[in-house]
C-alpha cells in the first residue's frame, strides 16, 4: 500500500497537534497543582465563626483592651499572609517563565488558619461592641482593614 505525501503530512500534523494538546493539558495540570499550594491573599481568607456571646459579660473598656490586642495580632498575620501570597506568586511566575524547578520553591508556609481564627475573634469582639454600643471600638474597627 502506498501513502501519498499529503496523507503522510496530514497524519504527521494530526500527531503533532495531539502531542501539543497533551503538553498543554499537562502544563495546565501542573500549574493547577502548584497554584493549589500557594498562599491565599489575606482578603480571601474566610474568618472562623466565634460566638460573640463569649464577650457578653465584658465592659466596653475590657472589649477595647481585647480588641487592641487582637487587632495587633490580626495586622501581623495579615501582613505575613500578604507577603507569603505575593512571594508564592513571584515564584510561580518566575518558575513558569524562567526555570521550572523554581516553581518547587513556592512555599506553603502561609498563616491562613491563624488569620482565619483571628478574623473570627475580631468580628466577635466587634459584634459584642455593637450590642453594647461601644462606639470607640466600632470607630477603631472601621479605620482598620
Amino acid at each position: 500500500m502506498r501513502i501519498s505525501r499529503s496523507s503522510a503530512a496530514a497524519a504527521y500534523g494530526h500527531c503533532k497537534q495531539a502531542k501539543i494538546k497533551k503538553q498543554g493539558i499537562l502544563a495546565l495540570a501542573l500549574a493547577g497543582l502548584f497554584l493549589a499550594g500557594c498562599a491565599s491573599q489575606p482578603e480571601d481568607v474566610v474568618s472562623d465563626y466565634i460566638d460573640p456571646s463569649i464577650h457578653s459579660g465584658k465592659s466596653c473598656t475590657d472589649l477595647k483592651s481585647e480588641f487592641t490586642a487582637v487587632d495587633a495580632r490580626y495586622r501581623q498575620l495579615w501582613d505575613s499572609q500578604k507577603s507569603e501570597a505575593d512571594s508564592d506568586v513571584g515564584w510561580i511566575v518566575g518558575g513558569a517563565i524562567l526555570f521550572f524547578p523554581a516553581m518547587l520553591a513556592a512555599t506553603d508556609g502561609d498563616h491562613e488558619d491563624a488569620l482565619s481564627r483571628i478574623k473570627g475573634e475580631r468580628q466577635a469582639i466587634v459584634s459584642a461592641a455593637t450590642a453594647k454600643e461601644c462606639r470607640e471600638i466600632l470607630a477603631l474597627a472601621a479605620i482598620s482593614r
